[in-house]
């Protein structure tokens, strides 16, 4: 049985990577240039431009850049950068890293567990990306919730065997 299973599943999968034919079964995702895709991205460009988010993020990005900037001088922190869009990275310090190979993720725990969404990179830097309407109150929670879960990160004793 199994042994024709497999005969069938070449069988299927042949006409996908077949070269030099015709009848090569050429395939992309179902949402690949599909009519609604398309209709729902120019819609979003029409709601960035009539809501002028473009200006509102060039406006918010040296808020943002300046509200993370203090985490710099924070033990575990190498560096902050920012001011490019609302994007903002903490590089976390080699130090820090080589001391405990796991804080990167125990750090984006941290913070998400304060309700503040943020991706580790290359498993040295937190990245944050707010939506183009986030306000300044919420940039400043951002920057809030990086402090406390550095300083709780610095507090705690690392997991067993990090």
């Amino acid at each position: 049985m199994e042994r024709d299973g497999n005969r069938r599943g070449a069988r299927v999968a042949e006409p996908f990577w077949r070269s030099g034919s015709a009848e090569v079964f050429r395939h992309g995702y179902t949402y690949s240039a599909h009519p609604t895709a398309c209709a729902v991205g120019l819609s979003n460009l029409d709601l960035i431009e009539r809501e002028q988010l473009i200006g509102r993020v060039i406006e918010l990005e040296p808020v943002l850049a300046g509200k993370l900037r203090p985490l710099a001088d924070h033990d575990l922190v190498s560096e902050v950068r920012a001011g490019t869009g609302l994007l903002a990275v903490a590089e976390i310090a080699q130090d820090a890293r080589t001391r405990e190979p796991g804080i990167g993720p125990r750090l984006v725990a941290e913070i998400r567990d304060r309700g503040v969404i943020t991706r580790l990179v290359r498993g040295e830097a937190l990245q944050v990306s707010p939506p183009f309407v986030v306000t300044e109150q919420e940039i400043e929670r951002v920057a809030e919730t990086f402090a406390a879960a550095f300083d709780a990160v610095a507090g705690a004793e690392p997991p067993p065997g990090s």
